[in-house]
C-alpha cells in the first residue's frame, strides 16, 4: 500500500534537446536531416519524493520514442550525478514527435554531409535527459499537488475502415467504399498540478491520447503542437511554469483531420484571418491545438485548485513482465522475403550520391523486412519479450507506463478497471512497437501487421492485466 506522506518533495527542471549540428530525424519512411530549428525541442523532468521513502523522476522528451541505448545512457548519467538514487526510478516518455532526433542505428543511411551519427545523437540525448533529471532531483522542496480531468478535442482515430473489411492508416473518407472510422477516441486531458509551499503553481503534467504529429513530415526540428501548447499555457498561467507532456495509449490515434476536411479548413482560415485557400492548415491546426490545451489546463485548474493536497499517499513500483511475441506464419515469412527482395532490387537501382532521400526509402524497407525474417527464424527459441512497466500512485491518481504505441482500447481498459479516481496511461516510456487490437488485426493495414508488431493483441491484453495487477497491489 502507498504510505501517507507528510510534505511531498517536488522538483522541476528542463533542458534543450536542440543539437549544435544537423541530425537525422525519426519517424517517416524516408530519411530527413534536421538542419534548421522551427521551434525548440526540450526535455522536462519532475522529481517526486515522499516521506515514506517512495521516489520517482518523471521525464518527458520531445522525441519520437526513447530507444534502449538512449535510456541506458540517461540512467548511467543520472547514476553518476545522483549516486543515492536508483536510476531505474527514472521514467522517460516521448511525445512521439516525428520532427525530432533519431538514435536508431541501421534504420536510415548516414548522409554524405555534416550530420551527427546515431551514436553521437544517443550520447547527446542521454546526457541532456540525465542533466535535467539530476537538476530536478536537486531542486526538491516541500510542495503540494492537485489533479483534475478536462476535455479538448485533439486526437482522432486514424484507421479508416472500408466495406471490404480492411482498414487503412490515414485512408480516404471520400472513397465510395468508405464505411466508418475503425475505433474509439479519447478527448480527455488528465492533469496534475504542482505547487510550492506557498501554494504557488509551479508546474503541470498534461496527458492526452494523441501523438505530436501535425507537422510530421517536415525536415525541420520541431516539438510540433507541444510548442504551441506551451506558449498558450504559459500565457495563461505564467511564463516560468514547467509543462510536462505525456502521450496516453494512442497507437491508432493522430491529430490529423481526416473527416469534415472542408469545414475544418474553413474554420481554421477564419481563426487565422485568411482565405481558405491561403491557410497553412498544419500550422493553423497546431495553434488551435495549443489553444484548446491551454483552455483545458486553465479551466480545469479553476476547480482542481479547490482541492490542493500536501499530504498524499505516494508509491512507485517497477516491474518487468514477459509478453508473448506475435508468431509469424510461414506464409507471412514468405511474403516478407518477397518484399525484402523487392526492396533490395530498388536499393540497388538507387544512387545515394544523386538522391539520398530516395535511396533511404528502400534502405529502411530492407531493414524492416530483414528484422521480420530474423524474428521468424528465432521465434521457436524466443517466444516472449521482456517489458518494463511503472506504476505510481499519488493521492487518488495512478500513472501507468508502457514502452509501446499501444492502441487506445488497451489504455481504456486500464483506466476503467484501475479503481483509481483518475488514471494517467503513459505510452512510449521506452522504444516499443505498435500493439494493435484484434479488430485492427482483422482490418490489416499499417500498424496492425507482423512487420510492425512484434507483440500482438494477446500480448496487449496481458500487458493490461499485468499493469492492473501492479495497480491493485498498492
Amino acid at each position: 500500500m502507498a504510505a501517507l506522506t507528510g510534505d511531498i518533495l517536488i522538483g522541476w527542471a528542463s533542458g534543450s534537446l536542440v543539437p549544435e549540428r544537423p541530425a537525422l530525424l525519426r519517424g517517416m519512411p524516408t530519411a530527413r536531416v534536421g538542419k534548421d530549428v522551427l521551434d525548440p525541442i526540450t526535455v522536462t523532468a519532475l522529481a517526486l519524493e515522499g516521506q515514506g521513502g517512495a521516489k520517482a523522476v518523471l521525464v518527458s522528451a520531445d522525441l519520437g520514442a526513447i530507444d534502449d541505448r538512449t535510456l541506458a545512457a540517461a540512467r548511467a548519467g543520472l547514476a553518476q550525478r545522483v549516486p543515492d538514487l536508483d536510476p531505474c526510478l527514472m521514467v522517460v516518455n516521448a511525445t512521439h514527435a516525428h520532427t525530432s532526433l533519431s538514435g536508431l542505428i541501421g534504420i536510415y543511411p548516414q548522409p554524405n554531409e555534416d550530420c551527427m551519427t546515431p551514436e553521437e545523437t544517443i550520447a547527446f540525448m542521454g546526457e541532456t535527459i540525465a542533466v535535467a533529471a539530476s537538476q530536478a532531483w536537486a531542486e526538491r522542496r516541500p510542495g503540494a499537488v492537485a489533479w483534475g480531468r478536462g476535455q479538448a478535442v485533439i486526437g482522432h482515430n486514424r484507421r479508416i475502415a472500408y466495406r471490404s473489411g480492411e482498414s487503412r492508416m490515414y485512408g480516404n473518407t471520400d472513397d465510395p467504399e468508405f464505411s466508418h472510422v475503425e475505433g474509439y477516441e479519447d478527448h480527455g486531458v488528465d492533469l496534475l498540478y504542482t505547487y510550492d509551499r506557498e501554494k504557488r503553481l509551479t508546474g503541470v503534467v498534461v496527458n492526452i491520447a494523441c501523438p505530436a504529429q501535425v507537422s510530421a513530415s517536415l525536415s525541420s526540428i520541431s516539438a510540433d503542437f507541444w510548442h504551441d501548447a506551451r506558449i498558450d499555457i504559459r500565457q495563461r498561467l505564467g511564463q516560468d511554469l514547467f509543462i510536462l507532456p505525456q502521450c496516453s495509449a494512442a497507437g491508432d490515434q493522430s491529430p490529423t483531420l481526416l473527416t469534415r476536411k472542408a469545414a475544418n479548413r474553413r474554420m481554421l482560415a477564419l481563426r487565422e484571418g485568411v482565405a481558405p485557400d491561403k491557410v497553412d492548415v498544419n500550422m493553423a491546426w497546431r495553434r488551435e491545438i495549443g489553444r484548446r490545451l491551454g483552455a483545458a489546463v486553465e479551466d480545469t485548474l479553476r476547480y482542481a485548485s479547490i482541492d490542493i493536497c500536501e499530504c498524499v499517499p505516494f508509491a512507485h513500483q517497477v516491474a518487468e513482465c514477459e509478453l508473448p511475441m506475435l508468431q509469424i506464419s510461414p506464409a507471412q515469412c514468405a511474403e516478407g522475403e518477397a518484399k525484402l527482395e523487392q526492396a533490395r532490387q530498388q536499393l540497388a537501382a538507387c544512387d545515394p550520391a544523386k538522391d539520398w532521400t530516395a535511396y533511404s526509402r528502400p534502405y529502411r524497407q530492407v531493414h524492416r523486412f530483414t528484422k521480420l525474417i530474423k524474428r521468424y527464424q528465432a521465434q521457436q527459441e524466443k517466444t516472449t519479450q521482456t517489458t518494463e512497466i511503472h506504476v505510481l500512485r499519488l493521492g487518488d491518481i495512478i500513472f501507468a507506463t508502457n514502452p509501446f504505441e499501444l492502441f487506445l482500447d488497451f489504455g481504456e481498459q486500464i483506466k476503467e478497471r484501475s479503481g483509481a479516481g483518475q488514471t494517467f496511461v503513459v505510452q512510449l516510456a521506452g522504444n516499443g512497437s505498435y500493439i494493435p487490437t484484434e479488430r485492427a488485426v482483422a482490418g490489416k493495414g499499417y500498424g496492425a501487421e507482423p512487420v510492425t508488431n512484434p507483440i500482438g493483441p494477446e500480448g496487449g491484453q496481458l500487458l493490461v492485466e499485468e499493469t492492473l495487477r501492479l495497480i491493485h497491489s498498492q
